[in-house]
């Protein structure tokens, strides 16, 4: 709500706020869409197109327009089949990042890249939510910063699929362990991941005090924190998971959203296909046979 409310009071009710619903012509849309176009890229512009769309097409559910003035408008690209997917970090890189990140929220850093939590349920994340024998993590609440306040739900995630419950490997545990008797957070409701005066971590502070820094030293460019969510999917394919799985621990509600936004896969699982399939042609002779079938035409 927060995301649509700042699109329409940038975009559209500067130029059309003070007119009657019945005064708005397509051709007044279409003068802010070509102009949005010239700043904007083209899925930013269609997004935000669809926040005036929503509001006008409600208008006329309620009677209040007998035609939405949203047709016909130019400029407004249909999403494509596929979407462009984002680079994951390798193992090593991740290693370097959480290097240089202060040893207080260096767990942060593997929690997202191994376990592919987003920064809201990584912020969330409590000390009940962490099963240390049985080496579970329950991924149920949330914290969010929207117009500078701290949104806490402890009981609300994106969507259905988003409530999760998964394996988590012992390297993890043993560093979340660490951590908390660290930090003597005990209490089963406080935060894993705390600011330096106690409360939520606030991404907007997280991101340029601490992160952004980590990144550069580690001379990793274009790196966001959501960068390690992407890096889960190719580390669980560089070890042959299955996609289904790969979808559940990430929490979509899509197998597509799996493969077409986070389908990266590290170079090295390119090497280890060709590795594989060299040792599959080597297995069955095929090297032999080719060698003997040179041989044939030579004769």
């Amino acid at each position: 709500m927060a995301r649509d409310k700042a699109v329409l009071d940038k975009y559209f009710l500067p130029r059309l706020g003070d007119m009657p619903l019945n005064d708005i012509m397509p051709a007044d849309i279409q003068r802010i869409v070509t102009a949005m176009g010239r700043k904007l890229q083209p899925a930013t512009v269609r997004t935000n197109y669809g926040v005036l769309k929503a509001v006008l097409s409600a208008a006329v559910q309620e009677d209040r327009l007998v035609r939405s003035p949203c047709r016909g408008i130019r400029g407004i690209k249909s999403p494509s089949t596929t979407r462009r997917q984002r680079r994951g970090l390798t193992a090593e890189e991740i290693n370097t990042l959480a290097a240089r990140v202060p040893i207080v929220f260096r767990p942060m850093i593997y929690v997202a890249a191994y376990l592919g939590l987003r920064w809201s349920e990584v912020a969330g994340l409590r000390v009940e939510n962490i099963d240390f024998f049985g080496h579970r993590l329950t991924v149920s609440g949330t914290v969010a910063e929207v117009e500078g306040k701290l949104i806490e739900a402890e009981s609300d995630v994106k969507t259905d699929s988003s409530k999760r419950m998964f394996k988590v490997p012992s390297f993890l545990i043993e560093m979340l362990a660490r951590h908390l008797a660290r930090l003597e957070r005990k209490d089963p409701g406080e935060y894993v991941f705390q600011a330096p005066l106690g409360g939520p971590v606030r991404y907007t502070n997280f991101r340029q005090r601490v992160f952004n820094p980590a990144r550069k030293a580690a001379g990793l460019t274009g790196v966001t924190f959501h960068s390690l969510r992407h890096s889960t999917g190719g580390l669980l394919r560089q070890l042959g998971v299955h996609t289904q799985v790969i979808q559940q621990r990430l929490g979509h509600s899509s197998s597509r959203t799996t493969t077409d936004i986070y389908g990266w896969v590290p170079d090295e699982t390119d090497e280890h296909a060709a590795k594989a399939l060299d040792e599959l042609f080597r297995s069955s002779r095929g090297l032999d046979a080719a060698c003997e079938a040179v041989g044939d035409e030579t004769a």
